[in-house]
């Protein structure tokens, strides 16, 4: 092998050694929170047929809320990555303040939303052929786990602007460990 060959071998291994430092904690923390939900379900589930059918339904429009703030905070993660590439501690500190106000405006209307919406919108997954007061025991299970789940919105809005920035940065290992 040439000593060309061996540094370009040797560059793919470091190249692969950092995607590794910054993808596992990354799926360490994804599996956590996956564990975590099944943990839930099977408590629900304990309960009855009809407050595990209340909470996925309600958590279905929650996972909406999630998509919203992963993907504002993404979309803007890019140019913090970009500015930490660049050594511009300004552009980095301008994205991660859009971030903590988006993520804040995102959620709140998202709390309003799902505070005076909630029964309207679980009520458009129980159409169709069901006993009548199965679905309503759903509609009263999902609208309570609702008004309960509310109360994080804006703390995760928040979470995901902090632990979105060290991602961007690099320092993925911090958000694994808050998590647990």
């Amino acid at each position: 092998m040439t000593s060309l060959m061996k540094e370009k071998k040797s560059a793919e291994r470091q190249y692969i050694k950092r995607l590794m430092l910054i993808a596992i904690p990354m799926m360490v923390q994804n599996g956590i929170s996956n564990f975590v939900n099944l943990l839930d379900n099977l408590m629900i589930g304990q309960v009855g047929t009809n407050a595990l059918s209340g909470v996925a339904i309600a958590n279905q429009l929650i996972f909406i809320f999630y998509l919203l703030i992963f993907g504002a905070t993404a979309g803007v993660g890019i140019f913090t990555a970009q500015y930490h590439g660049k050594g511009d501690t300004e552009g980095i500190r301008n994205t991660f303040r859009f971030k903590i106000v988006f993520n804040t405006i995102l959620a709140s209307i998202s709390v309003l939303v799902f505070a005076f919406c909630a029964p309207f919108l679980i009520e458009l997954f129980l159409k169709g052929e069901g006993n009548p007061a199965d679905a309503a025991e759903t509609l009263e299970i999902g609208v309570d786990y609702m008004k309960i789940i509310l109360i994080s919105l804006i703390p995760i809005g928040l979470t995901q602007a902090y632990a979105g920035t060290l991602k961007d940065l690099g320092r993925t290992k911090v958000p694994m460990v808050a998590s647990i």
